[in-house]
């Protein structure tokens, strides 16, 4: 949940979670459950679903310790647009991480950046993508535009 896993950032912080046409905005408060609206201590934050945060004041860095989902991951993918991230404690390129196999020609990946987006499309030509084949870091988020309903399935076993 929100509060189990950024409880402790600053009154004033905001959290933004994508719900498939805008952002829901919960935002740290000082009262009562602690968040605004006051069901943000509940709101669900798993492993691939992507998140905006923004903390109020100094910069922070956050650690989570915990077990890792293993085995047959499945993380289903909306046609429009979807907030997502690798279920999978894992690096590498959108071909290695096994999503370029699930998107379609015209589909499209696209990364903040701090002050915009980077947008890869997926190509039917060359290395499979323009400009370049997308690299996604450990807990990143972004933006998926896909076609049609897909699932970005992978095994993991460490």
């Amino acid at each position: 949940t929100l509060d189990s896993l950024l409880g402790d950032i600053p009154t004033g912080s905001q959290v933004q979670l994508w719900n498939g046409a805008g952002f829901d905005v919960y935002a740290k408060t000082p009262f009562g459950a602690g968040w605004s609206p006051a069901d943000g201590d509940t709101v669900e934050l798993a492993p691939g679903i992507g998140a905006f945060v923004t903390v109020a004041g100094a910069d922070m860095t956050k650690t989570w310790v915990g077990d890792v989902l293993t085995g047959d991951l499945s993380n289903p993918i909306d046609s429009g647009f979807s907030f997502k991230g690798n279920q999978a404690p894992v690096a590498g390129n959108a071909d290695d991480l096994g999503l370029s196999a699930v998107l379609a020609t015209g589909d499209q990946i696209q990364k903040w950046n701090g002050g915009g987006y980077d947008v890869f499309a997926k190509t039917p030509f060359g290395i499979g993508w323009s400009p370049s084949v997308p690299e996604i870091a450990v807990a990143e988020g972004f933006f998926i535009v896909s076609a049609a309903d897909t699932s970005w399935d992978q095994t993991f076993n460490p």
